[in-house]
């Protein structure tokens, strides 16, 4: 049976953590997601949220500034620290996802819309000076949360609350701060109010009772999928693979499958539990799977001509394509296989290939229309393999630093690798003619746990 929970503005704040992703609200998020509680959310509970969100999500901001500084003093000292910017970055949206994670509870919470009646039972107990007005005499909010919450409990025919406020100066009975006071249990006589001023204690005591631990739950070798981007889920599913991949490939050709295949519309559940088998992209949608299931079938005919293949038929082709250059040669779903075609794919013209076929004179010739392009990877590498390095190292600057403020780390994290690469390639080499010494010296001195740090 689910437990009632009412958690005050005090303790939404204190499960935002300033130093990591709040195990405490974890254990929540996790209860809520499973059914094991129901939230309560009182109109003026959203109204005191709605302000102090703000105010936390400042909190992080300035804890975050504060690191930055650090950093730049440390450069400024040629000290270089353990952290830079990727990391920052990293911390900072983890931080700041505590405060979405809770907009998200209390969305999903029940919402009490209606406080006459607690309004009324509040000026009752003021006048009275009654709990919560004993001690404090200005706790109109603290009392209108509470009161809200069991009002609507009265109505539900509930018979029992855990509430959790910090505010046992107005809330605990006299001298033991781990009872609801009498000055209210007795005006709720038919619900019992189990009052926690800590959450962790109180946590710790619905585990007791039953409720399965968070920690037990994610050492099961679940995860937990992530969206990086706004999904359009008017669009058919070739539409909405095509559109994730772009923008998850927007700036390289090949990921390792771990960072593309866990995420939505490939997943669209809350979490997956990751088979570890080598070309094998698993999914928990059926509309993937039954679209590479035709795509494979002999329905979809591959010996038809160009001009009678439909504009969707070319999309699954290239995706078809796409995956199997990302070393996805097959797909699962619901312990069903299906195998994605090899196609035969016309011979790619680019400089690269051309230079690998040996058409050096073709590949020479196509260089002075890259170097005009916008600066890509490729482009980087074209260069390099046909020997201008000082052309190569240019664009790495110039998408280094494109991707620094894109904040587009892995791209990041590879111009700055090549670069450190090439630096200590060229020491080696007669350069006086085409390098500055300092640009070499730089490229050399590039401290790539600085860059970035896994975590």
């Amino acid at each position: 049976m689910s437990k009632n929970i009412l958690l005050d503005t005090n303790i939404l704040k204190n499960l935002v953590s300033r130093t990591e992703f709040s195990p405490y609200l974890k254990q929540i998020m996790v209860w809520q997601e499973r059914g094991d509680i129901v939230v309560f959310y009182p109109e003026t509970l959203k109204g005191e949220w709605e302000k102090h969100r703000e105010e936390e999500l400042k909190k992080i901001s300035d804890v975050i500034r504060k690191h930055q500084h650090t950093i730049k003093v440390s450069e400024l000292f040629n000290s270089p620290p353990d952290i830079g910017e990727p990391q920052l970055e990293i911390a900072d949206r983890r931080l700041k996802a505590q405060v979405n994670e809770i907009d998200k509870i209390l969305e999903s919470a029940v919402q009490i819309s209606n406080e006459n009646i607690a309004a009324g039972r509040m000026w009752e107990q003021k006048k009275k000076s009654r709990a919560p007005f004993r001690t404090k005499k200005n706790s109109f909010n603290d009392a209108i949360i509470l009161f809200a919450t069991l009002e609507e409990l009265v109505r539900l025919e509930e018979k029992e609350l855990y509430f959790f406020s910090e505010n046992h100066t107005d809330f605990a009975a006299p001298g033991n701060e781990e009872l609801i006071h009498p000055d209210i249990s007795t005006i709720y006589p038919s619900i019992s109010i189990n009052y926690y001023s800590n959450v962790v204690k109180g946590l710790a005591e619905l585990v007791e009772l039953g409720l399965p631990s968070a920690k037990k739950e994610l050492s099961n070798g679940k995860y937990k999928i992530s969206k990086f981007f706004t999904e359009d889920l008017s669009k058919n599913i070739v539409e909405q693979l095509g559109t994730y991949i772009n923008k998850r490939f927007n700036d390289i050709e090949f990921l390792p499958k771990r960072l593309f295949c866990f995420h939505s519309p490939l997943m669209i559940g809350d979490e997956f539990k990751e088979v570890q088998k080598p070309f094998v992209l698993q999914t928990d949608n059926e509309k993937v799977y039954d679209l590479f299931l035709k795509f494979a079938e002999k329905d979809f005919d591959l010996s038809l001509k160009d001009d009678e293949r439909t504009e969707s038929d070319y999309s699954i082709m290239e995706l078809s394509r796409f995956l199997r250059r990302n070393l996805v040669n097959e797909i699962t779903y619901n312990n069903q296989k299906v195998k994605i075609p090899v196609q035969k794919v016309n011979d790619c013209e680019c400089a690269v290939c051309n230079f690998g076929k040996l058409k050096f004179s073709t590949s020479y010739a196509m260089l002075s229309t890259i170097e005009s392009e916008a600066p890509t990877l490729k482009n980087a590498y074209v260069f390099y393999l046909h020997g201008n390095w000082k052309m190569s190292i240019s664009i790495l600057l110039s998408i280094s630093e494109m991707a620094e403020k894109e904040k587009k780390w892995l791209t990041y994290y590879i111009a700055k690798y090549n670069l450190l690469l090439l630096g200590r390639l060229l020491r080696f080499q007669d350069t006086k003619s085409n390098f500055p010494e300092l640009l070499l010296m730089q490229l050399r001195e590039i401290n790539m746990v600085y860059v970035f740090k896994p975590t």
